[in-house]
């Protein structure tokens, strides 16, 4: 904790809110892409807070005695993805918290680059939407979805960057926008937020087919799909759903 403060601490306010910009740097990181040369420049090569997870810093003269004399940054190909594609149960999530309306973020490339496929988004929401619904479907870049967290810290829950907000977080697949006027309330959002995927994560489904009573090597039409959150009491409250397969589709 301590030295996550620290960082925090040290961070430096630029004046601008590249909101789509760093997006979408984090949307590469969570996929494995090349990190943009929003990584190579500012507070991510400088000591403090430490360099992006990309950036190494290498020796690029040498002197007589053989210590260094100059240091230089070296960038790695690709980001080291933190999704885990071998855990079947695993979710993976992006909150995005911003106190301003976008500014200086006017890169839409940044986004088209990752969704592709002829992306033409042409303003900093329309972009961030886009790739919310691309990082939201089945399995962008071949990795698994990401869900895309909203939190509007001083902003009005009536204005239009609000509503902007909530556009993203529907495409995202989280549907609400968290507000917060002071530290307590930003705290309690963030707090909010990893419950909620704790809670969601660690919800168990297990599919079965129904059998012919008649036949018992003959499966019906049936699948039951039952829904449950492991509990420390020995009473849960299940959900059990009932689908029909529709042969005549198959």
């Amino acid at each position: 904790k301590g030295e996550i403060k620290g960082l925090v601490n040290n961070l430096q306010g630029t004046s601008n809110t590249p909101l789509m910009e760093a997006y979408t740097e984090t949307a590469r990181y969570m996929l494995g892409m090349s990190p943009s040369d929003y990584a190579e420049k500012g507070e991510a090569i400088t000591e403090t807070p430490r360099r992006a997870v990309n950036v190494e810093r290498v020796c690029t003269k040498w002197n007589k005695q053989g210590n260094c004399n100059q240091y230089g940054n070296r960038f790695d190909s690709s980001y080291d993805s933190p999704i885990n594609m071998a855990n079947q149960c695993e979710s993976n999530h992006i909150v995005v918290m911003t106190d301003g309306a976008p500014t200086q973020d006017t890169d839409y490339s940044s986004a088209r680059s990752i969704i592709g496929g002829g992306n033409k988004c042409g303003s900093s929401y329309a972009c961030q939407t886009d790739l919310a619904a691309f990082l939201n479907a089945e399995s962008p870049k071949d990795m698994k979805p990401v869900k895309t967290w909203q939190i509007g810290f001083g902003i009005g829950k009536n204005s239009s960057q609000a509503g902007n907000m909530l556009d993203v977080a529907d495409a995202g697949g989280t549907e609400k926008v968290y507000f917060a006027e002071n530290a307590e309330e930003l705290a309690q959002a963030f707090i909010d937020i990893m419950n909620l995927i704790d809670r969601n994560t660690r919800s168990i489904a297990s599919p079965g087919v129904a059998v012919s009573q008649a036949n018992r090597f003959q499966n019906l039409d049936e699948l039951y799909y039952a829904l449950f959150e492991p509990a420390e009491s020995s009473y849960w409250q299940g959900n059990l759903k009932r689908y029909r397969m529709d042969h005549a589709n198959q």
